[in-house]
């Protein structure tokens, strides 16, 4: 199983986070994406942890965006 989080869709998780904050096993990670952690210009989410989802498709469902995807 993976998660695919499209970025063009995704474009603010910093102020949205909604999967972040239904993820139960904390799969996802918010990061910056580039290597200045102080100034970001862009924040991302990303799934770190995939191997602690359970499949229950709540980060799917709760994205405004559609940006997060199950493949199996």
């Amino acid at each position: 199983m993976d998660i695919i989080i499209d970025h063009e869709k995704c474009t603010a998780p910093e102020k949205c986070g909604r999967c972040l904050k239904v993820c139960s096993p904390q799969v996802f990670a918010l990061h910056p994406q580039e290597n200045d952690a102080l100034l970001p210009k862009r924040w991302v989410v990303d799934p770190v942890w995939v191997s602690f989802c359970i499949q229950c498709n709540l980060c799917v469902e709760e994205c405004p965006e559609h940006a997060v995807t199950l493949v199996e």
